[in-house]
């Protein structure tokens, strides 16, 4: 379960009945991984790239409490372009163009426009009124994402999401400004770990007591 390890990071009171976001979802298996959890969640699987999208729905179809959400998050709402991915590594869709690293990151990407929006604008539309965990990889846009949840970045009890240490996308934010934001917002760094290329890795973040 890919989930694991930021099940093990959880503050002990997590609702037995939480919302849980998994923005960029690309295939929809943490948003089961959650399902199968917390049964009695409100699940949500943000994905951009509408043929992942698609895919998710029928992935998903099995588990009631998921639903799938197709859109781009950004920090603010309208029309954006996304540059897709369609060949051997469609999760490297981005919102930014890659920077070229070929060696590491080889993709070939064709841009399309599609709507985004800000997640505080989609909570107050779906009648949301907290964010207790999120799981989120957005190829270098997370910084973005966390944005645009405005004051409900407040209600996030507990965070996991990709960072990258060295640039994969033209104009990506990086993982010292991303945590530097998370931490003026109340987060506590509580685990990293990079992936072996030694370009990206994944971190969780938890807000302890009332901050």
């Amino acid at each position: 379960m890919l989930i694991q390890r930021f099940l093990n990071s959880l503050p002990t009171d997590i609702s037995e009945t939480p919302v849980i976001l998994d923005v960029g979802s690309y295939t929809g298996e943490q948003s089961c991984e959650f399902a199968m959890q917390f049964p009695n969640a409100q699940i949500f699987a943000f994905e951009a790239r509408p043929q992942s999208a698609e895919q998710i729905r029928r992935f998903v179809a099995p588990y009631s409490n998921i639903e799938v959400v197709e859109s781009a998050i950004h920090e603010y709402d309208g029309d954006t372009e996304f540059h897709v991915v369609n060949d051997t590594n469609p999760g490297a869709s981005s919102l930014f163009v890659g920077s070229g690293v070929q060696a590491i990151h080889p993709i070939q990407q064709t841009s399309i426009t599609v709507s985004a929006m800000r997640l505080d604008t989609w909570a107050m539309r779906a009648k949301i009124n907290s964010f207790d965990l999120v799981w989120m990889d957005l190829q270098g846009a997370e910084l973005l994402a966390l944005r645009g949840m405005g004051d409900m970045l407040r209600t996030v009890r507990a965070i996991q999401l990709e960072i990258t240490y060295r640039e994969l996308y033209s104009g990506q934010v990086m993982w010292p400004e991303v945590r530097a934001f998370l931490e003026a917002n109340g987060m506590s760094l509580v685990d990293e770990w990079p992936d072996v290329c030694g370009y990206f890795g994944d971190a969780v973040f938890v807000r302890r007591g009332n901050t």
